[in-house]
């Protein structure tokens, strides 16, 4: 028997054989070179046995198993132009980058989010990333990201206008804080990149996307998508290295007073987002 995961939109799948002793013995019979022809790219086979045995626990590789040559993204930067090209639009490689910062590496949001900049952008051919920046970070899941950019970006009126529309759903507002931690260790951690010159600073301030330099930046950063690194990067300008440091101990602070009952939750985060883009 076999068992497949069966989401429709997997960029990969994984297929379990149960009781497979008698296909491990056909190894030595050309079990690999007959079975492979058979498995598509960027599938992988578990194969399991209930008798112990000597064979039972070999790793059985083959070539098909490796993963395509073309990374996931190309993929589906390649899917998304066919799906817009239906419908005469386009969307550049830097453009789907951004998109790719919200969505991540997940085949279903991007089409949800291509089906919406669609109608969108009706009347225009070119999807950009300001198209993407009004659109995506008001309907994706997680639309916290549009507030930790606003914090980052020290628009105060664009991040309490978002903070008032959290205050109005269900999500427990100190939500907010650890989302905003992530964002300033990572400027901070930028920051000491750049100061390291792993990241250039003339090619941050010149403030375009050279895709080698995030890429390597990206490796340093536990893997952090290469265009959300350059729109933080961006942002890094905007911050001292000691500016950092204290904002981290600002929210440490904040939210030690919010789940202590110590301030108003709301106050707090006012609070704290006013102080963050220094206008108090």
């Amino acid at each position: 028997p076999t068992r497949r995961s069966s989401d429709l939109f997997a960029l990969k799948r994984v297929v379990w054989i149960k009781d497979c002793e008698n296909l491990l013995e056909k190894k030595s019979e050309g079990f690999d070179k007959n079975i492979e022809r058979s498995i598509p790219d960027n599938t992988y086979v578990i194969l399991t046995a209930e008798k112990a045995g000597k064979k039972i626990g070999e790793v059985i590789e083959f070539s098909s198993f490796k993963e395509n040559k073309k990374s996931d993204r190309n993929q589906l930067y390649e899917f998304a132009q066919l799906k817009l090209k239906k419908s005469g639009k386009q969307l550049s490689p830097i453009a789907f980058e951004y998109l790719m910062s919200f969505t991540g590496v997940n085949l279903r949001q991007i089409i949800n989010e291509l089906d919406k900049l669609e109608l969108y952008c009706n009347g225009k051919d070119n999807i950009t990333e300001d198209d993407i920046s009004t659109l995506v970070p008001e309907s994706i899941e997680h639309a916290p990201f549009a507030m930790s950019d606003a914090v980052a970006e020290k628009n105060l009126p664009k991040a309490m206008k978002l903070l008032e529309e959290f205050s109005r759903t269900k999500n427990p507002g100190y939500s907010i804080v650890p989302m905003l931690t992530k964002r300033i260790r990572l400027l901070l951690q930028i920051k000491i990149l750049i100061e390291k010159g792993d990241i250039s600073l003339d090619i941050v301030r010149k403030g375009y996307y050279d895709q080698k330099t995030y890429s390597s930046a990206s490796k340093k950063l536990s893997g952090q998508h290469p265009y959300l690194i350059f729109r933080i990067a961006q942002q890094s300008l905007k911050f001292q290295k000691e500016e950092l440091i204290a904002d981290i101990k600002k929210l440490f602070e904040t939210e030690v007073s919010i789940k202590t009952g110590k301030v108003p939750q709301k106050l707090a985060l006012e609070l704290l987002i006013a102080r963050i883009c220094k206008r108090m």
